[in-house]
């Protein structure tokens, strides 16, 4: 951790509040970092766009934007925050399958890049705004060992868009094939899997001459960080990709190691000759774990602080567990903290980038809002969520 990044992180403490800080120049390391990476191994003429659901906080968005080529957002809520940042629409991809009729309708309302189609249903959606604007639109290819299969098209699916006869009185040509290869899950094996895929989908005559192919890779969120992992890639990714110009779409990998999360120590219980430290704090400030499925902790750091005072962590090791009653609330594994850590105490977890507070599913990226509302035993339905929004808010405030 630099020196003015600790600066910054005491003067939050003295301010009490937990949080998110996010360090600029990391950011643009980061992006500068993956470019190079994949300027050795693809063709010339890719590009490089941050998906936004991975934080979509405004400033992190606008430092991001002179660096990357554009944005891929999965809702209608981050191509509308990207608009009132000023971000033009054309340099917008759409992904994801939550692409209601209102997101399709802002899409040709504002326009976009391409499309990156899901479904047939996704596509028959669609035709009832063909008529405002055209917007080139690529196939999303079902990864066959994902462990999600909802995200693209089957072979099946495939077929079945091309003999519908809607689609054969369109005459549409598609401008590219996409895919998203998991979080953390890349590999170049999965990539030459999609490679081979994208040969059986490009038989069909429905392709436009400007043909991208388009990747979410699932880059590892420490490939930035970690020169010796990059350099192993290099090789192998050369002859899969040389031939090939593909744009990627990067989350984690640019903002993870950016961010810093930090918060109070509530308790450090010792129990069964097994530490746990209790923080204000958790899963409710996270969009998802912080442990990669494929990497586990690797790249992740942790500081703890005293006031202005750094402590010097010592061989105990300690779970770090969030203040929700659910067992799976659990940040961190055998981390090493100070022997003399207790409540009050500040704990700091460095590559928090990702995922934090702005991007968690009910604060941002769910695709439609929702109610609550109240039958009473009279027979009577009242909507109480606005009510019960404000009178929390309130409560927080002091009001």
């Amino acid at each position: 951790m630099k020196t003015t990044t600790e600066v910054c992180l005491v003067e939050l403490f003295r301010r009490g509040t937990a949080g998110f800080l996010y360090v600029e120049d990391q950011l643009i390391d980061s992006v500068t970092t993956l470019r190079k990476f994949w300027r050795d191994v693809s063709q010339p003429g890719f590009k490089l766009l941050f998906s936004v659901k991975a934080n979509p906080n405004s400033s992190v968005l606008l430092a991001l934007q002179p660096h990357v080529d554009g944005f891929d957002v999965s809702s209608r809520h981050e191509a509308a925050l990207l608009r009132r940042l000023g971000i033009s629409p054309t340099s917008i991809t759409w992904s994801g399958p939550a692409k209601t009729d209102r997101a399709l309708a802002e899409i040709y309302q504002h326009g976009a890049d391409c499309i990156h189609l899901d479904s047939f249903d996704e596509w028959q959606a669609c035709q009832r705004f063909e008529g405002q604007r055209t917007i080139r639109k690529s196939i999303r290819v079902g990864i066959s060992d994902s462990p999600s299969k909802k995200l693209g098209f089957s072979a099946d699916e495939f077929s079945r868009l091309l003999k519908s006869p809607d689609f054969k009185l369109s005459g549409e040509k598609f401008s590219g094939i996409h895919a998203y290869l998991g979080r953390d899950a890349f590999s170049t094996t999965k990539l030459a899997a999609f490679l081979e895929e994208v040969k059986t989908f490009r038989k069909a005559d429905v392709w436009a001459d400007d043909f991208e192919l388009y990747l979410g890779p699932g880059l590892p969120a420490v490939l930035t960080t970690d020169a010796s992992l990059r350099s192993g890639l290099i090789e192998p990714l050369r002859e899969i990709c040389s031939s090939h110009r593909m744009s990627i779409e990067c989350g984690r990998a640019v903002s993870q190691p950016s961010g810093y999360y930090f918060t109070r120590v509530l308790a450090v219980k010792k129990t069964d000759n097994h530490v746990r430290v209790i923080i204000d704090g958790g899963l409710q400030h996270m969009a998802g774990h912080l442990r990669s499925p494929s990497y586990g902790q690797t790249g992740i750091e942790t500081y703890f602080f005293r006031s202005a005072q750094r402590l010097e962590v010592s061989e105990q090791c300690a779970d770090i567990q969030g203040s929700l009653s659910i067992w799976y609330d659990k940040l961190l594994e055998n981390v090493k903290v100070p022997a003399s850590l207790e409540r009050g105490d500040w704990i700091v977890i460095g590559h928090c980038g990702a995922y934090g507070y702005t991007a968690a599913c009910n604060q941002f990226i769910g695709p439609t809002p929702i109610g609550e509302w109240m039958l009473s035993s009279r027979g009577e339905m009242s909507n109480v969520f606005p009510e019960q929004l404000m009178s929390y808010h309130a409560v927080l405030d002091g009001r």
